[in-house]
């Protein structure tokens, strides 16, 4: 059977982390198993650059702009490296030591060869 992971990272967030909970079942069932934990102040200034970096790529247009504009965008190297830095960096927070409790439990109840749906909730303005 499929399973569901859900992460659902606390909306009190604040300079030394957040409370996470984990929830882990079978899909289209109630979570059959839970576990509370912890995770480091997230990366955010990461999360910033790779925003950015896609938020300046050009957007083809039907309207084209003066050939006299200044117009500032991203290379698409930037952003390719935007992704491999924000990549590194969330493996890195995964794998603290604060979260592996929690790697744990997922490692417990999950099998490689399962399908597997992994959903972050939050309210967490940043990350929605």
């Amino acid at each position: 059977m499929n399973k569901i992971v859900v992460l659902n990272l606390d909306k009190n967030f604040n300079t030394n982390g957040f409370s996470v909970t984990l929830h882990i079942g079978d899909e289209g069932l109630i979570p059959s198993s839970q576990k509370k934990g912890y995770l480091n102040p997230a990366p955010i200034n990461i999360y910033h650059t790779w925003q950015s970096a896609y938020a300046r790529l050009p957007i083809i247009r039907r309207l084209e702009s003066p050939s006299v504009q200044i117009v500032n965008v991203s290379e698409p190297e930037e952003c390719r490296d935007a992704v491999t830095t924000m990549t590194t960096e969330i493996n890195r927070w995964l794998n603290a030591e604060e979260f592996r409790p929690l790697q744990e439990k997922l490692y417990s109840k999950l099998q490689p060869s399962q399908s597997i749906r992994f959903v972050i909730q939050t309210e967490y303005k940043i990350l929605l």
